[in-house]
């Protein structure tokens, strides 16, 4: 709909045309156009005075600016696009979620927006998922919970929902946990983060439920029951992952996690996970390549390490990382 996503019919074709694949970075051709269709309109007035921002080329953009590691190109135009797109939640939510990736501060005029756009629609899903987003950034875990539960409300039949509030249960573990392993743990830190994990466990289930057809909801399942101990279910939910995108990136590098000795502890199906890393490597971006390659470094994998890298300035990066280690 041209009207409402501001691009012409000729436009929204072009975008159309460029697949939309995790992992998959824009050539330099279609970045230049995109980049032009979205920033050569910041400030462009309609007739009615308000600026118009192409919609659908300026969240690709902003995906392809998360892939290249740089995820906070939405939020770093967000006054211009605040103008833009006064009341756009698709464009509220990108921003919220950037700022929770790169622990970056929202603007007083997004949250201006967020609060006074809640206070209309209180049951849009995504101006909740706003207010998620801007309470796990703050680390208030019990007015996250309560907006994640109206989430959910809001959208029972979206994966995305479930996986948010699984993202918000398992970040509060995480806020205890601090990066440390069991041992250096208290028993009542343990048994708040085992309690923690329990509780996720059902909110992966539901969105693998709702959208068995995604990678990510299985890649989450995986990853929820390995950190309950759930190996047996760590191992299924990952391969069903694989089934359906067995070049994810991200998926492909949790394998390399899971098969190490810290977790299943399974050589073979290590090595199986680190030569689909190699044959999907053409695809991943270059910190892509190089964190793969690190972690075969890790599970005693050196040879398909350095394999896994492709230029010189990769090979001498992994080095660098190798000897840092």
């Amino acid at each position: 709909m041209p009207d409402k996503t501001a691009e012409s019919v000729e436009e929204l074709r072009f975008v159309g045309g460029i697949p939309w694949v995790p992992d998959e970075l824009l050539s330099t051709q279609q970045l230049g156009q995109l980049d032009r269709m979205v920033m050569g309109r910041f400030g462009a007035a309609r007739s009615d005075g308000k600026a118009q921002v192409p919609v659908v080329s300026t969240l690709l953009v902003s995906e392809h600016q998360a892939k290249l590691q740089n995820p906070g190109w939405l939020g770093k135009n967000g006054s211009r696009l605040l103008l833009a797109q006064p009341e756009n939640t698709i464009l509220l939510a990108e921003v919220y979620g950037s700022a929770l990736l790169t622990s970056a501060p929202v603007s007083e005029e997004w949250e201006a927006r967020r609060t006074a756009l809640s206070a209309r629609y209180p049951n849009n899903y995504l101006l909740r998922a706003c207010d998620v987003f801007a309470c796990r950034s703050r680390g208030q875990w019990k007015n996250a919970r309560a907006s994640m539960e109206m989430a959910v409300r809001c959208a029972r039949q979206s994966p995305q929902a479930w996986m948010g509030s699984y993202n918000t249960i398992f970040d509060e573990a995480l806020s205890i946990r601090r990066g440390r392993t069991i041992d250096a743990m208290s028993p009542a830190e343990l048994k708040r983060c085992e309690a923690l994990y329990a509780e996720a466990i059902p909110l992966a289930v539901m969105a693998a439920n709702v959208a068995p057809e995604l990678s990510v909801v299985w890649e989450t399942l995986s990853s929820a029951a390995a950190f309950l101990g759930d190996m047996e279910l760590a191992d299924e939910a990952f391969w069903l992952a694989v089934e359906r995108d067995p070049a994810d990136a991200d998926l492909l590098t949790w394998g390399l996690d899971l098969y190490h000795p810290k977790w299943i502890g399974d050589q073979k199906r290590l090595e199986r996970v680190a030569d689909l890393c190699l044959s999907a490597a053409p695809s991943f971006a270059s910190f892509e390549r190089l964190r793969a390659a690190v972690k075969m470094v890790r599970g005693g994998l050196g040879d398909r390490a350095m394999k896994m890298v492709q230029t010189e300035a990769e090979r001498a990066e992994l080095r660098r990382l190798i000897a840092g280690r």
